[in-house]
């Protein structure tokens, strides 16, 4: 019944809790500015993970430093921690953003895939992250979508993905980002995406202006500022940030993009290769 319910919630380093999880027979929480458990009477917090974000707790217990004695394992947003039952430890801090946990060595992450911990046969062994992207697109936002000469499914992803855009070949997703393919600058975002003559593909981001590829899907060009378009006004007051909300491309091989806001009040410009 409702009125059976009581709100522990006196002393949570946060009222945003995460996971729950009994931990011998003590209920930890994994809170939005750190971790804590229920002595009986109040919530007490750890000051090792104050601040912190603690996203998930480990349901799966493994030895920990003392014989017999199961570790409690729990994440933040880019790291991973032990409770051994007396003391803890951060075991790892990963470059890739963590968002769920089955165990210490299976973790989830935002765009990374699925990160498995592997031990190899060296004494003493040396662990190693294994990142595994499930058969699937990376991202399920879908803006601008073409298919190219040679029968490869071509996407953008919107304006406020940082997701880039990406291509399907049949068999294979690929992620084109910053992260992925430095040359891409500041296009985290892109709109739509044109098919060029030989096969190029012509890209319209959000910051960067146009993204030229070539056939082997290599970058070609990046125009933006510093190669004839005009930058978009109300852009934070940055002079180089160039809006494209669209490419693409006639019969005569030019190149017709149009740019959001532009500062000189051309929103359409031409290019010929």
């Amino acid at each position: 019944e409702p009125n059976s319910w009581q709100v522990m919630n006196s002393d949570l380093p946060s009222t945003t809790v995460n996971d729950l999880l009994l931990y011998h027979d003590t209920l930890f929480a994994a809170t939005a500015s750190g971790l804590a458990f229920f002595n009986g009477t109040s919530w007490q917090s750890f000051p090792e993970t104050a601040g912190r974000t603690i996203l998930a707790l480990s349901k799966n217990f493994h030895v920990g430093t003392t014989p017999y004695i199961p570790s409690l394992y729990f994440i933040t947003t880019n790291e991973l921690w032990r409770f051994d039952g007396n003391s803890i430890l951060r075991m790892e801090t990963f470059t890739s953003e963590i968002s769920s946990m089955t165990s210490e060595d299976v973790l989830g992450s935002v765009n990374n895939g699925i990160m498995f911990l592997s031990r190899n046969a060296l004494m003493p062994p040396t662990p190693t992250w294994l990142n595994v992207i499930p058969p699937g697109p990376p991202v399920n936002k879908f803006v601008g979508m073409t298919v190219d000469e040679q029968g490869v499914f071509w996407s953008g992803t919107g304006t406020a993905s940082n997701d880039g855009f990406l291509s399907f070949d049949g068999e294979t997703w690929r992620s084109f980002t910053p992260q992925t393919l430095p040359q891409l600058g500041i296009a985290h975002s892109a709109y739509q995406i044109d098919i060029g003559a030989d096969n190029s593909k012509w890209i319209s981001t959000f910051g960067e202006g146009v993204v030229q590829l070539n056939a082997d899907n290599t970058v070609a060009h990046v125009f933006n500022t510093t190669n004839g378009l005009a930058y978009t006004e109300n852009s934070s007051n940055n002079q180089d940030f160039v809006v494209v909300t669209g490419v693409v491309t006639d019969r005569n091989g030019d190149i017709w993009i149009n740019v959001r806001s532009a500062a000189d009040r051309n929103m359409l410009a031409i290019f010929s290769p």
